[in-house]
């Protein structure tokens, strides 16, 4: 996240982490890591990453909102 230096530059960094609350198997990414950037002036709400990963045959998709 950035101000785009107004009134100086200021940019920002955020984790997020996805925890399995069920005793299943545990879901295999298909990175082990991602990264976005995103602009200051997206819209509430906007999806800026999906994440998928499968787990015993099930396909699992997760977005991650804004």
């Amino acid at each position: 996240m950035s101000d785009q230096g107004y009134p100086e530059v200021n940019i920002d960094e955020a984790q997020v982490r996805i925890s399995v609350q069920r005793d299943i198997a545990l879901p295999k990414f298909d990175q082990s890591s991602y990264r976005r950037d995103v602009s200051e002036s997206v819209a509430v709400n906007t999806s800026v990453a999906q994440v998928n990963a499968r787990m015993e045959g099930i396909n699992v998709s997760i977005h991650l909102i804004v």
